[in-house]
């Protein structure tokens, strides 16, 4: 999952996708695990967006409080995550993961696997 939310942090497509079908392909995926994973990276995401809307060049207490748990050695990640997910579309991919978690939890999905949604689901944070 942190490869995952690496390469959507930097839009990488074709590793995103490569990524989200092998995770999906394990025997041991389970969708709301993932999708847990993935919002707690874009509410980090949309709190560091919304620090550096205040303040451009926030000190490192600043940061560390937008970026609670993640080590200062992944912080560059952000950076560039905030750059590609603005604060306006850090709030859609978190509304985009509310659906997904419903989703993976069984409703209305159709025929679709969980490999199959957790596809879907990058696609549509990749578009964003």
């Amino acid at each position: 999952i942190f490869e995952l939310t690496k390469e959507l942090s930097y839009r990488n497509s074709q590793r995103a996708l490569k990524v989200a079908r092998r995770i999906g392909e394990s025997p041991r995926f389970a969708m709301p695990m993932a999708v847990s994973a993935i919002y707690t990276h874009f509410s980090r995401i949309l709190r560091y967006g919304a620090l550096k809307e205040k303040n451009r060049y926030p000190d490192k207490t600043e940061a560390a409080a937008a970026l609670q748990g993640v080590n200062p050695f992944f912080w560059k990640e952000y950076d560039v995550a905030v750059t590609n997910y603005p604060v306006r579309k850090a709030m859609d991919a978190i509304s985009l993961l509310c659906d997904y978690d419903y989703k993976g939890k069984g409703g209305e999905v159709g025929e679709a696997t969980p490999g199959d949604l957790l596809t879907e689901l990058v696609i549509k944070l990749l578009n964003l």
